[in-house]
């Protein structure tokens, strides 16, 4: 979820532009440009996502590192420094605005880990083996090749975004806690906006 975020809005400031442009490079050699009807898959997407997401889930998923990114200035000046190291991003710093790690620090560090509101195999869209045998492949075709024919028509624009709206996504971006939204883009942005701790001071120290 993290990652997907940077992909479609990237800081100019730091190295997050070049992610977009390390992960749109492989998203062209998974899906090459014109073949897109018939190589694309949002599980490429994801592929292309993968090394950086591997790399920054153990100092988001480690208690000692959560500890610390709701800690003093200091704590959370050391955990601004691990994400840089794991994310090669030198120049990062939490945001007030479309930054996914600063509503984590903001939102969920700080608190127990807590159980999605649903799973994968509750997720509308995925079957169980019981529906195995009724299983409509022409609808499930049909669904690819709209997926596949909006994608050939973006140039690779909101990449990011397929990824997002995955169902594989939902129990991440949907908690227990999360606000209650009308469609799921509106939790989809709730997922990375902040309130307060990074609004006023563009910082990685709490309060400036």
């Amino acid at each position: 979820m993290i990652c997907a975020h940077r992909w479609d809005h990237p800081d100019p400031t730091s190295g997050e532009e070049l992610h977009q442009v390390l992960w749109t490079t492989r998203s062209f050699i998974l899906i090459p440009k014109d073949t897109e009807l018939h190589t694309f898959s949002a599980s490429k997407l994801f592929a292309c996502l993968y090394p950086e997401a591997v790399t920054l889930a153990p100092v988001i998923a480690s208690p000692e590192w959560r500890r610390r990114a709701a800690g003093d200035d200091r704590e959370l000046g050391q955990f601004v420094t691990e994400v840089r190291r794991r994310l090669r991003d030198s120049e990062y710093q939490p945001r007030g605005e479309q930054d996914p790690i600063a509503h984590w620090i903001e939102s969920d560090c700080w608190r127990s880990p807590a159980t999605p509101s649903t799973n994968f195999a509750k997720a509308p869209g995925n079957r169980k083996p019981s529906q195995l045998r009724t299983y409509n492949s022409n609808l499930s075709d049909e669904r690819h090749w709209r997926s596949a024919a909006w994608f050939s028509l973006k140039d690779r624009r909101g990449c990011g975004d397929v990824v997002l709206h995955h169902r594989a996504l939902h129990p991440v971006i949907v908690r227990d806690r999360s606000p209650q939204m009308q469609e799921f883009r509106g939790a989809i942005w709730n997922s990375q906006r902040t309130e307060t701790r990074f609004k006023a001071h563009n910082s990685p120290h709490k309060g400036g």
